[in-house]
């Protein structure tokens, strides 16, 4: 949050803006018991840009792990998941817990999780098909595996990028597009 402001000084020039937006932020205590994890972020698109690109540089299987995690803006446990899960290929009204995958002309899929654990809710995803199958055909995304990918992240971006900001980009994303930041919660599983 307090980066907000200096985001705006950045693009307009303007450094009231910064004290004007962190005076707010300390009067209100909008950070106050917040962990890292739920703060607010924004992001230049420029520096989304860059840093999607580093990612997308990664080869092997744990450049097919990050990119599914890019792709998919999925937490850690929900990408392990999906990996192990089994596939059901009835596509109509079936109430089994296996994940159902609906392929589609355009090279996506919609990946149907339903997974609830908590707080943290996981209706669907929807990604790019050939990712999916390359994902599936890996070895499984366990923790030490996301892991190593978090790892190979943070030296391909001089440590700016751990593997949790994949989902964060991956919401940055979806909110420049035509989804805006109510089809990017849903597709997040933040929405109510």
């Amino acid at each position: 949050m307090r980066r907000f402001g200096e985001y705006y000084d950045r693009k307009f020039s303007n450094p009231q803006l910064k004290i004007l937006i962190s005076e707010i932020i300390h009067r209100y205590e909008l950070n106050k018991k917040l962990s890292i994890h739920d703060r607010l972020w924004l992001v230049d698109e420029n520096h989304l840009s860059q840093m999607i690109s580093r990612v997308l540089q990664i080869t092997g299987e744990l450049g097919v792990l990050t990119r599914f995690a890019l792709f998919t803006g999925l937490r850690g446990e929900e990408i392990g998941y999906l990996h192990k899960k089994e596939l059901c290929n009835k596509l109509f009204g079936c109430n089994c817990s296996s994940l159902h995958v609906i392929e589609k002309k355009n090279g996506h899929c919609v990946i149907i999780v339903n997974r609830i654990v908590g707080q943290k809710h996981c209706y669907f995803t929807i990604a790019p098909t050939k990712p999916w199958l390359k994902f599936r055909a890996t070895s499984p995304a366990v923790y030490e595996q996301r892991k190593a990918a978090h790892a190979i992240l943070k030296s391909y971006t001089d440590g700016q990028i751990s593997f949790m900001d994949l989902r964060k980009f991956h919401y940055n994303v979806l909110c420049r597009s035509e989804m805006k930041e109510s089809g990017a919660e849903v597709l997040q599983g933040s929405s109510p």
